[in-house]
C-alpha cells in the first residue's frame, strides 16, 4: 500500500519524492471509504515536506482538499485543524493559520488542543508574549 510505504519512509528517514507523496494523498482523497483520520494521515507527509523543504502550490491545494474532506466528515476534528494550522504556518500564511484556529474554536474544538499549533503560528507572526500562556497550558496538560 502506497500510503503505508510513504509513512514508513517518513518514519525511518527515507524520503519519498514529492510526486509519490502527492499520488498517495490523491488516492486517499478519491477513496470513498477513507475516514477523516485517513485523510488527515495522508496530509501529514506533505505537511512535513512543507515544514522541512517548502511546498509547491499543487501540494498545498491537495492538503487543503484533504483536510476540508476530513472536516466535512468530522467537523470538530482537532487533528485536522492542527494539521491545517501547521501547514499554513509553514507556508507563512499567518492569517490563514489564524482563520483555521478561529474556525476550530467555533466548531467546538477545545483551545488547549490547539495550543502548540497556535503558539507556532503566533511565533511566526512575532507575537512572543502571546505564546507564553499557550506553552503553560500545553505543559500543564502534558503533566
Amino acid at each position: 500500500d502506497q500510503m503505508a510505504r510513504a509513512v514508513m519512509a517518513q518514519e525511518f528517514g527515507r524520503f519519498q519524492d514529492l510526486q509519490t507523496l502527492i499520488e498517495v494523498a490523491r488516492g486517499q482523497l478519491t477513496n470513498p471509504t477513507a475516514s477523516a483520520d485517513d485523510l488527515v494521515s495522508a496530509s501529514a507527509p506533505l505537511i512535513e515536506t512543507a515544514v522541512s523543504r517548502g511546498m509547491d502550490q499543487e501540494a498545498a491545494v491537495l492538503v487543503r482538499e484533504l483536510l476540508a474532506a476530513a472536516l466535512a466528515q468530522a467537523p470538530n476534528d482537532a487533528n485536522a485543524y492542527r494539521a491545517l494550522m501547521d501547514m499554513e504556518t509553514a507556508l507563512g500564511n499567518a492569517d490563514a493559520a489564524a482563520a483555521a484556529y478561529d474556525a476550530a474554536v467555533a466548531a467546538g474544538v477545545a483551545e488547549d488542543q490547539l495550543a502548540l499549533s497556535r503558539a507556532n503560528a503566533l511565533l511566526r507572526r512575532g507575537e512572543k508574549e502571546a505564546v507564553r500562556p499557550l506553552f503553560q497550558t500545553a505543559l500543564a496538560d502534558a503533566g
